[in-house]
């Protein structure tokens, strides 16, 4: 067992260094420090809560560390720390650019602290000097995954301490920890106005990379079938980590382009929903994509029966605790056949 433990702690390699204020928040406006995509919509602190961020540095109280994951260009990747980081740019950094990075229109203005009222009604800018360059010499504890540690164990760490009550969805920890070439085809495939219109989903699930994991596992299935054993987050997160920054990427978007031709065809240009749904079933809807590429693979024009996304085999494997590999071959499998033409059930 201990042998077990070391050979995984020899897998994670830390560095912890002191950081000032003023030099996290240049590093964030030179892009050294990346505050990623993935994050933004996490940023949800109101303006007491930055406050007293701000006055907790004033006094020196102990804030906790920021996390980060450093990348192979050795630039920094924030995993947890979103919400304080952002506090120090939107307090002292009042570039219009930086504040519209935070989905701010104006610097931060210090508002109900009870401790230090006086700091209320001030900006940044409204500080005197000796307080701006007090605040600015403050330090903060950064702790740096290094990139010497393998990419499940950044995983890991993001998906760890991003477990609070705005924990980000797997593919949002996996468009943070695999960023690269195969990370911005996914968010293109993902925006096709064509395989958007397939898709009714609320605006949370438009925002949360759902859709990039979609695409995901449309390649996922078709070219590493034999390897999806499940559960479906690892198999999806090693799919990640093998196509990262290598992967045939004029043949996956043909492949996914023509899928959703096919689809939109079989749907008469409609959204994939069924009767008594508001949203588009993910599950089957994944399969139908699979289906209409196998259905391209053979040369097949679909001709589908009415009611066929009502089928009552293909919603016996469809419901939860069916994201099995049998289940999902059963599913391809049916909704091919629905697809070429055979009576729904």
């Amino acid at each position: 067992m201990t042998s077990i433990v070391n050979e995984h702690r020899r897998n994670v390699d830390v560095q912890v260094t002191n950081f000032s204020v003023r030099e996290l928040v240049r590093m964030v406006s030179e892009g050294e420090l990346n505050v990623s995509p993935e994050y933004q919509r996490l940023f949800r602190w109101d303006v007491e809560s930055e406050s007293r961020l701000i006055e907790s540095l004033m006094l020196g109280l102990p804030v906790p560390s920021i996390f980060v994951a450093t990348n192979e260009d050795f630039t920094l990747e924030v995993v947890d720390g979103l919400q304080r980081l952002s506090t120090l740019v939107h307090f002292v950094d009042s570039q219009p650019e930086m504040l519209q990075t935070l989905g701010k229109e104006t610097a931060l203005v210090l508002d109900q602290l009870q401790t230090i009222e006086q700091l209320n009604g001030c900006s940044y800018l409204d500080l005197p000097k000796e307080l701006q360059l007090h605040f600015s010499r403050t330090t903060l504890q950064v702790t740096a995954l290094t990139d010497k540690s393998d990419y499940d164990v950044r995983f890991e760490l993001f998906d760890r301490l991003n477990a609070g009550s705005l924990k980000l969805t797997n593919q949002e920890v996996r468009n943070a920890v695999f960023r690269g070439p195969l990370v911005a085809f996914l968010h293109e495939m993902a925006e096709l106005a064509s395989f958007r219109e397939l898709i009714r989903l609320n605006e949370e699930r438009l925002r949360d990379g759902t859709l990039e994991e979609t695409v995901l596992k449309f390649f996922g299935y078709r070219h590493n079938r034999s390897e999806y054993r499940g559960p479906i987050k690892p198999f999806l997160n090693d799919c990640a980590k093998k196509w990262r920054t290598d992967f045939p990427e004029t043949k996956f978007r043909q492949e996914f382009t023509d899928a959703v031709k096919t689809l939109r065809a079989a749907l008469d240009g409609s959204e994939y929903l069924r009767t008594g749904y508001s949203f588009t079933p993910m599950v089957p809807f994944e399969a139908a994509l699979l289906a209409s590429a196998r259905a391209n693979d053979d040369g097949l024009t679909p001709t589908p029966k009415p009611g066929w996304k009502e089928d009552a085999r293909l919603r016996a494997v469809s419901g939860g605790g069916h994201n099995t590999p049998g289940k999902l071959d059963e599913r391809v499998d049916r909704l091919f056949e629905l697809l070429s033409g055979s009576n729904p059930e």
